[in-house]
């Protein structure tokens, strides 16, 4: 129960950040129209709202675009399989009060974003006017989530060891402290990246081929922003991988008195070839054991959670592969102008790509050296 708890909440935040970034998409356009309305006599309250508005139009639309959708794909569902995983169109079935809580939280976290996203923004009549200055990123808070994640990790496992008597190899655990504070640490890595990225491009050299130039100085006026967000999800899932994949996320206390065993299924079932299974047993270990089962027994309720969770974990890698390409369209109309002027001025295509891509690897290349330090550590608390 445990692990399957981790395991949604390592499945479920990237598709969290995902929306929460998906919010963010034509921002620039958008301030464009507030400035319209505020040249026609809209307030600054007015402008807030009416963006907010959009976001919550935008969320409603996309829900009940999700769910026709939803609907009718369902219907499509027994003849896809996923990791030899497929249902029947009955058997999909939301859970109401999943259901329920999606319906509310989607539109609430749209307008929080948006929000959140205006308030670095000044309106004007006249046009918009961002903070084009060096901000200095706050690190304390982005400090502050990882470490509160880390501390109820290491309490609930310092629980369980106080819980578990002598002799005893599983111990049951409260799923909840540990869904919790993974969640908390998974946002927390997710904050801390715009930092990171920002901290980074700030001491990356200016020289070498103009692509390379072009990328630095881009990410340098971003401040790592909307870099950080389209990674944002690469580093979450990256994260939980390591979290659930690496060694120590096993106690290996628990490994001490372990056990290998292995299965072989032979066509020929003869006694003479069980017997030539026993002889290169011997010459691997004497001290082997070989036995025979004529009938084997599988856990069905085990393999349809792992089948599950395969097929679960391939669609939200789907998901954050989808999320990065869509950030990086929308990045690029939100710099076709730029381009275009460049473009004008003699810079050649190939040159204007390789700079795009450097704009995008060197964030991903950031988000990962980060999740691949923070799932590790926090699996060994």
């Amino acid at each position: 129960m445990t692990l399957i708890g981790l395991i949604c909440v390592v499945l479920l935040v990237p598709a969290t950040v995902f929306m929460a970034t998906a919010v963010r998409f034509g921002g620039e356009r958008r301030d464009r129209r507030l400035a319209a309305l505020r040249l026609v006599g809209a307030g600054i309250r007015t402008t807030r709202r009416i963006a907010a508005g959009e976001a919550l139009f935008g969320a409603v639309l996309g829900l009940l675009t999700g769910g026709v959708l939803f609907l009718l794909l369902r219907r499509l569902a027994g003849g896809i399989q996923v990791w030899n995983l497929s249902a029947f169109p009955a058997d999909i079935v939301p859970v109401p009060a999943v259901a329920a809580l999606i319906v509310v939280a989607v539109p609430a976290l749209a307008v929080a974003v948006t929000l959140v996203a205006l308030r670095g923004v000044t309106v004007e009549p006249l046009g918009v006017v961002r903070g084009t200055g060096p901000r200095r990123r706050r690190l304390w808070w982005r400090l502050l989530l990882p470490a509160v994640g880390l501390a109820v990790l290491i309490r609930t496992r310092t629980a369980a060891d106080v819980a578990r008597l002598p002799g005893d190899d599983v111990v049951d655990t409260d799923p909840y402290p540990i869904a919790a504070g993974a969640a908390l640490l998974l946002v927390g890595l997710t904050a801390l990246l715009p930092w990171l990225v920002d901290a980074s491009v700030a001491r990356l050299p200016g020289g070498g081929p103009v692509s390379w130039q072009l990328a630095v100085r881009r990410l340098q006026l971003d401040g790592g922003g909307a870099a950080a967000r389209a990674v944002s999800g690469i580093t979450v899932a990256v994260a939980g991988t390591g979290i659930l994949a690496t060694p120590a996320a096993v106690d290996a206390r628990l490994l001490a008195g372990g056990r290998t065993r292995a299965m072989l299924r032979m066509a020929d079932r003869s006694p003479a070839a069980e017997e030539r299974v026993r002889d290169a047993a011997a010459r691997v270990d004497l001290s082997l054991r070989v036995s025979s089962a004529q009938v084997v027994e599988r856990d069905k309720a085990f393999h349809s959670a792992r089948t599950a969770l395969l097929a679960a974990g391939t669609v939200t890698m789907a998901v954050v592969a989808l999320s990065l390409l869509v950030a990086q369209i929308e990045q690029l109309r939100e710099r076709a102008r730029l381009l275009s002027i460049l473009a004008a001025f003699g810079t050649r295509r190939s040159t204007l790509v390789r700079s795009v891509l450097w704009q995008t690897a060197v964030p991903v290349v950031i988000g990962t050296a980060l999740a691949t330090a923070g799932g590790p550590w926090a699996s060994s608390c």
